[in-house]
């Protein structure tokens, strides 16, 4: 004779709103937000104007606003797209602090555009940066146009 045991057990309750791991779980998404949506700390100002080459609008390119800390600037650094030789930090790109910055630009021509490798064009300067100091007003919008004449080997 076989004697047979079985205990019946409980499935074990899928996690819901009731279970800790949930609660945690559907919390932290909030507090990232909360984080990230807070004041950064950083007063950033809108630059914008014009990037031409011999006299040309650079027609793709990025523009960088790095504080120059040689002279006693700080803070983050700011960016803008070029587009057609215009460029906007306020539609198109992240704000800078003003004040003394070192400005590269990296500029392409349109010519000879190929989307597998060279998608905005050849290089202005055979691939060389544009690196220029400049001393902005502070605590303002700054409207400035910049000549790619001086190429520098970064």
């Amino acid at each position: 004779m076989i004697d047979l045991h079985f205990q019946i057990q409980k499935a074990p309750r899928p996690c819901g709103a009731s279970c800790p791991l949930f609660r945690l779980a559907s919390v932290i998404p909030l507090i990232m937000m909360m984080i990230g949506c807070g004041p950064s700390g950083i007063e950033r100002y809108p630059i914008s104007g014009t990037v031409t080459y011999q006299g040309q609008p650079v027609k793709h390119g990025t523009i960088m606003f790095e504080p120059d800390t040689s002279k006693g600037n700080s803070g983050a650094a700011g960016s803008a797209t070029i587009v057609d030789g215009k460029f906007d930090s306020a539609t198109e790109g992240t704000g800078f602090t003003g004040g003394p910055q070192i400005v590269s630009i990296q500029g392409f021509s349109g010519v000879d555009a190929n989307p597998e490798y060279a998608p905005y064009g050849t290089p202005i300067g055979e691939g060389k940066s544009y690196i220029k100091s400049f001393d902005f007003p502070e605590n303002e919008a700054v409207e400035q146009d910049f000549e790619m004449a001086d190429v520098i080997d970064e």
